[in-house]
């Protein structure tokens, strides 16, 4: 009899752990308006126009997605000559702002890492990522940024 216990106690913590993994694994639902970011570890929200929008480009398609924080702001230019479509787009432009007395400074990278999970006419939904560096070399780390956001 005890043995049967001790064998239903291990089944079920062993079920207990499996569903605290999968669930901590699974992706968590972005609000539409959604644009926010890990800037060196500190979560950084730009519900300040939160944007994505079409722009011109003749030879392809730019996809601008841009919003503004506390003393901070993003844009984000993914430039493709084949329509936008889901799937991992690297060498994308990445700007970041940070506003110190009034004063902007510049961090930015033509090597952003950004995945579009999501996209049709309506809305753009996924992540982005990348080293940033101001104009005297000084590094950001941009990491969980994700979006959803009209177009």
């Amino acid at each position: 009899m005890q043995k049967e216990t001790d064998l239903s106690w291990l089944f079920r913590t062993c079920l207990i752990l499996l569903l605290a993994v999968t669930c901590t694994s699974c992706e968590k639902e972005v609000p539409l308006g959604t644009l926010s970011a890990s800037v060196d570890g500190n979560k950084r929200v730009f519900d300040g126009d939160p944007t994505a929008e079409w722009t011109s480009d003749p030879e392809g398609y730019d996809l601008w997605i841009h919003g503004y924080g506390t003393f901070n702001e993003i844009s984000i230019t993914i430039n493709s000559q084949i329509l936008l479509t889901p799937g991992t787009y690297k060498y994308t432009s990445i700007r970041f702002y940070k506003i110190l007395l009034f004063i902007p400074i510049e961090y930015s990278t033509t090597s952003g890492t950004v995945t579009i999970t999501e996209i049709d006419g309506t809305h753009v939904q996924g992540t982005f990522s990348g080293t940033l560096y101001d104009s005297g070399g000084t590094a950001v780390v941009l990491s969980k940024g994700v979006f959803n956001l009209s177009i």
